[in-house]
């Protein structure tokens, strides 16, 4: 829970990290003068707001004592009773300190027999001194004190939420949202702008409230007028992210994805992008794309044109202008080159042509090309698989020798991996080499390969079902002589053996990110040691199966996206363009502050060259590698002891000295 006041937003992680076990997901917020009552999966907290301390919790509340999701809370008029709605049914009890509200046996449940009837409930709240209560599919029933009976307000749908007030409340019931008055008027509240308002509520100004899960809150003056002020926390839209990538100065989040058997789960197309200014930007189906879009996996740009290219399952590739925010849809019914509506993997390599791949997920015995190519001049080419499995791609990554490499999807036996080099565009020829299990095909550690990363050093990274295995020289690689896999041996065992790898990211030092369905690990460039192992315990991630992993090259920070949405972390380790060495150089912080207890940053420097720093008499202070473009000084000398207040230099050159820096620090008593 955030709390906001004025500009300030304060944390309450207390349920967060609480030792309750199962999901502690929070489903409803009600307030009464300095109580919070949160509604939970596990059941009721309090939450006193002087204090910022949980004061009390229902858990487990239920005729067998099993757990019990509570969705909504809320008390009488008069605060001598509280109702429920829950996983088991509506429920109500007195609420006074001398009722325990951890026993059962102090709730009555409601049924058929008391008028309410079967179904999901979800929602209740309060209109004066009457408690109202919403049945999936049936209406919004109010209690006289003894029965429950239908309302005329609505009929059927979803009711998601119902408010409380003395004068008025809100319904929010599929696509509209009701605000009812003491005097039984009704006001509907509907437009095509957003679609399943979850929440609605009234300030004490009269402006209703609500909350969309993609568009994040808005509010309207009154029915008649327009919404105004739709907005949402900083950061992406939705919480879906399929895949993460750096691309043109900016991180992108792909939103859509597949089932387990590689088929279409038809979320709705959308990117999300993250520039330097900190600032998430979007496109979706109400935003450039075309409307019946769905599955959008990946991305490219073409950088001749400026346009992007985006796979979509099931729908074609989409051609997109930034300039002009407009997009033409190539699918294998328009007059084109491209013959297939699946599409997957996208890349662009340093020549600038973009990489798609077609998937065959219809028609798995068609003879229809796997990889379109687009070069600098927009001229399309195709080429088609020597194997079966090699119709089936899901990702393209391009090393250093211009091979690209793509994986396949596992289903129906069809696995495994390729390295793909074109011999002749125009007549779609190609060499393709598939690797398997065998060892005259790679001897890979497991056939399923979910992940595909080329680091510093050219060295491509597969991550499987069981572990991590490098081809550590690519260009000897060839059709009639292909090498083992290299398997990273740790403590006498291959690396990572019993562990699904889900992706790997190399950062500017060339160590690996290593992303599993236990937490994300940070190896060293060898992947011989772990450096880091971040997870929900002893990290703020905020879910443990880290499926996607991208890097902001000039800042080193790292985005991970998990089942529950991106985290991104401070890493010290950039990449410095070639011929950018010292072109942007910072140092921060700087001046350090007197109680500074953490590290001082300085990024923009030769990547994996050597960092001094002295005092102003030049005598040393500290010598450090650079990770990449970036350095870390603990403030400390070689003794150990912090660096006393003054100034200091740092001295940083490349490799051939043709480049030479020297700045200032400052460091305060």
């Amino acid at each position: 829970i955030d709390f906001v006041t004025g500009n300030a937003v304060s944390p309450f992680n207390d349920i967060q990290r609480s030792n309750i076990t199962g999901s502690k997901q929070i489903n409803h917020l009600r307030a009464y003068g300095n109580d919070l009552f949160v509604s939970t999966d596990y059941g009721l907290s309090i939450i006193n707001m002087d204090r910022r301390e949980v004061s009390d919790s229902y858990l487990n509340v239920s005729s067998d004592g099993s757990a019990n999701v509570f969705y909504a809370s809320v008390l009488s008029q008069d605060g001598d009773s509280i109702f429920v709605a829950s996983q088991k049914g509506l429920l109500s009890a007195p609420y006074s300190p001398g009722v325990n509200l951890r026993d059962y046996n102090s709730w009555k449940l409601y049924g058929s027999a008391d008028g309410l009837p079967a179904g999901d409930t979800k929602a209740v709240g309060r209109l004066g001194d009457v408690i109202y209560a919403g049945v999936n599919g049936k209406g919004v029933y109010y209690f006289n004190g003894t029965q429950w009976n239908v309302t005329s307000m609505t009929t059927g749908g979803e009711v998601r939420s119902i408010s409380d007030g003395d004068q008025s409340m809100t319904l929010t019931v599929d696509y509209n949202i009701f605000k009812v008055n003491s005097n039984s008027s009704i006001e509907v509240y509907t437009t095509g702008y957003y679609y399943s308002p979850s929440d609605a509520l009234l300030d004490k100004d009269g402006l209703l409230w609500f909350v969309q899960s993609n568009y994040g809150i808005g509010y309207y003056p009154t029915p008649s007028a327009n919404v105004v002020g739709i907005g949402a926390p900083v950061g992406p839209f939705t919480s879906d992210s399929y895949r993460l990538k750096y691309i043109d100065s900016k991180v992108v989040n792909f939103r859509g994805g597949l089932n387990a058997s590689y088929g279409s789960i038809y979320r709705e197309s959308a990117v999300m992008y993250l520039g330097n200014d900190d600032i998430w930007s979007a496109n979706t189906i109400y935003n450039g794309f075309p409307s019946q879009t769905r599955d959008l996996l990946d991305g490219a740009l073409h950088p001749a044109s400026g346009k992007w290219y985006f796979s979509t399952y099931g729908y074609g590739v989409l051609k997109f202008d930034p300039i002009t925010q407009t997009s033409v849809l190539y699918s294998d019914t328009t007059v084109g080159p491209l013959k297939q509506l699946y599409t997957t993997g996208l890349t662009t390599d340093n020549l600038g042509t973009v990489w798609i791949c077609g998937h065959s997920q219809v028609d798995r015995t068609a003879d229809k090309p796997f990889l379109y190519a687009i070069d600098p001049l927009g001229n399309w080419s195709s080429f088609k698989a020597v194997q079966d499995r090699g119709k089936y791609p899901l990702e393209i990554v391009v090393d250093q020798q211009m091979n690209k490499w793509l994986r396949f999807d596992a289903s129906g036996g069809i696995r495994g991996l390729m390295m793909f080099k074109e011999i002749n565009k125009s007549l779609g020829t190609s060499t393709q080499i598939y690797f398997n299990v065998d060892d005259a095909s790679g001897a890979l550690p497991d056939i399923n390969v979910n992940t595909i990363d080329v680091d510093k050093t050219g060295q491509v990274w597969i991550g499987t079902n069981q572990g991590i295995c490098v081809f550590t020289n690519p260009s000897q690689i060839k059709s009639y002589s292909i090498p083992k896999a290299y398997l990273p041996i740790v403590d006498g065992f291959p690396l990572f053996f019993d562990k699904q790898i889900n992706c790997i990211k190399t950062d500017g030092a060339n160590r690996k990110w290593v992303g599993t369905p236990d937490g994300v690990f940070l190896l060293s460039s060898d992947g011989l040691q772990t450096i880091y192992h971040f997870n929900e315990s002893n990290s703020p991630m905020i879910n443990n199966n880290v499926n996607t992993i991208t890097i902001n090259e000039q800042t080193g920070e790292v985005f991970f996206g998990t089942d529950r949405g991106v985290i991104s972390y401070r890493n010290d380790a950039t990449t410095t363009p070639t011929g950018e060495e010292y072109s942007n150089v910072k140092i921060f912080p700087n001046p350090v502050p007197r109680d500074f207890d953490g590290w001082v940053g300085i990024s923009g420097l030769a990547n994996n060259s050597r960092v001094k720093i002295t005092d102003i008499a030049g005598k040393l202070t500290y010598e450090t590698p650079a990770s990449g473009g970036t350095a870390s000084w603990n403030l400390k000398d070689y003794t150990g002891r912090r660096a006393t207040a003054g100034v200091y230099l740092i001295f940083n050159a490349t490799d051939d000295g043709s480049e030479k820096y020297v700045g200032k620090i400052a460091v305060q008593d």
